[in-house]
């Protein structure tokens, strides 16, 4: 009985210590709207401010349309560049490639060496008649820049008779027979 003596005076002094429901708080519906002092002050400045918030806006966003614009600027700039150094190795390997080609060809033993007199007499590695025709000419006059063409062997056959020297063959006709057979077996000059 104590417990509910209690609980009913707890009870009631819950329900006085609360504060009325407030009716004049602006915004609430029921209460009058509030006249303001000054409204076209207000609303000027609210205008004003609301204008310097656009313009703060539009110069964020252009700074980062402008920023990403530099950057996507920028990437491409790099990209052209390495398209043009990919371009210039391209055209080296294909130069050093067709100076390969020519000197195989013609049997020119410094590729390197050939390529500098192709620059040097501006003739076109491309230009097949004009390449061939220059190292024609340059054979004739300087032949210890290209390979002789040799067909291999050991200059004597197997099997055949082996001399030490010219000095042990016979002499007269079978001297002569003699050589004949050791220079079949040497390898041909062309």
């Amino acid at each position: 009985m104590v417990d509910e003596t209690f609980n009913d005076v707890a009870a009631l002094s819950d329900k006085a210590a609360s504060p009325p429901p407030p009716e004049n708080i602006p915004g609430s519906p029921g209460s009058p709207s509030p006249e303001p002092e000054n409204p076209p002050v207000e609303l000027a400045a609210l205008q004003q401010e609301l204008a310097e918030l656009k313009k703060s806006l539009r110069g964020i966003l252009t700074q980062e349309t402008l920023s990403g614009t530099e950057q996507i600027r920028r990437e491409l700039q790099s990209t052209a560049a390495q398209r043009d150094q990919l371009h210039g190795e391209l055209k080296l390997l294909q130069r050093s490639n067709q100076l390969q080609k020519l000197a195989s060809g013609s049997g020119f033993n410094d590729v390197e060496f050939l390529d500098f007199l192709l620059q040097k007499h501006q003739i076109d590695p491309d230009d097949n008649t004009g390449a061939t025709r220059f190292l024609q000419e340059f054979k004739a006059a300087n032949p210890r820049y290209f390979s002789l063409p040799l067909k291999p062997g050991s200059g004597s056959r197997p099997g055949t008779n082996l001399h030490n020297g010219v000095s042990e063959l016979p002499h007269g006709a079978n001297r002569m027979a003699a050589l004949e057979s050791m220079l079949a077996g040497a390898p041909e000059i062309f």
